[in-house]
């Protein structure tokens, strides 16, 4: 089994944060204020595991924990400031 680690950085533009995490003015509620997101940078930490079954087949997993940007966890949308995923994954090698 082959593990490789993983740190990284992601920038988001203005545009994405805004379209991912903002709330405009007609979606405004009592208990949602309106939210205009703004750039940043979330940072990544992973590890990626392969198990290779012989010369052709392979599985993955890959598991990651990202500390959102402030300015992502400044909307109203969020209520945490990590967000975590796994993936696992099959691999045919030709």
């Amino acid at each position: 089994m082959l593990l490789t680690p993983r740190v990284g950085a992601k920038w988001q533009d203005e545009k994405a944060v805004d379209y991912y995490f903002g709330v405009r003015d007609d979606e405004v509620r009592l208990d949602r204020p309106g939210y205009t997101g703004e750039s940043g940078v979330s940072a990544e930490l992973g590890v990626r595991g392969v198990y290779r079954f012989n010369s052709r087949h392979s599985i993955l997993m890959d598991v990651e924990v990202t500390s959102l940007a402030d300015e992502i966890q400044d909307s109203p949308l969020v209520d945490r400031s990590t967000s975590n995923s796994v993936f696992l994954g099959y691999i045919y090698h030709f």
